[in-house]
């Protein structure tokens, strides 16, 4: 085992950041490029699915991180900042791909997806500096839960359910919230990583088997 982190090292100064939360989080980030992937290629289903995915991924990775974080300080301070970028991408620029995609970047949507990046990155970057109230209370609706309700909007949109109007008013109301006052308490694990992916999963089966 020494042996090989003497070779990590003489490879790249990041192997000191090696732990299990951080490879989880890696791997997350390749599921948000495919969902910006999907969006490009107007598959956006698939790119919700992805959305959804990296929700309960960020939640897990999450848990491993304080169950069996690594006791070196500079693997859990990388960590964080890792997971912050992971989230910028997963669930402030992989939406905004996705209803540009769908609703062909009408003028509508550009206003929305910009204001729905802007936002969620400033809610990120204010998170980093005061964290959770007690580390249970979140000021502001957490971007995670943010992707979560845009993979259902997108969805409906995708399969003409509601129109550009109403996606696009979801998404600024979206932006709003992430940088309000409100009060939204953590919940727990079973809910983020078990509840709602299968509700999701369950809401696409039945919205696919419905759609003519």
């Amino acid at each position: 085992m020494q042996a090989k982190k003497q070779i990590l090292s003489n490879i790249t100064p990041l192997h000191a950041y090696i732990d299990a939360a951080n490879i989880i989080t890696c791997l997350n980030i390749n599921i948000g490029v495919f969902s910006i992937l999907y969006s490009f290629l107007h598959k956006i289903t698939l790119a919700s699915i992805m959305i959804v995915a990296a929700a309960a991924i960020d939640h897990l990775d999450g848990w491993v991180a304080r169950r069996y974080g690594s006791a070196n300080k500079a693997a859990r301070q990388f960590g964080g900042h890792l997971d912050t970028l992971a989230d910028e991408l997963n669930f402030c620029v992989s939406p905004a791909a996705a209803l540009l995609a769908v609703t062909g970047a009408e003028t509508g949507a550009i206003v929305a997806a910009a204001a729905f990046i802007v936002a969620g990155l400033c809610r990120l970057a204010h998170f980093e500096i005061v964290g959770a109230v007690g580390g249970r209370i979140y000021s502001g609706l957490p971007t995670t839960y943010a992707g979560y309700v845009t993979a259902y909007v997108l969805t409906l949109l995708d399969g003409g359910a509601i129109g550009n109007e109403i996606a696009v008013t979801l998404f600024i109301l979206l932006a709003f919230l992430e940088i309000s006052k409100i009060k939204v308490k953590k919940p727990s694990y079973f809910i983020t990583v078990g509840v709602l992916p299968l509700s999701f999963a369950v809401f696409c089966f039945l919205f696919i088997s419905m759609t003519p």
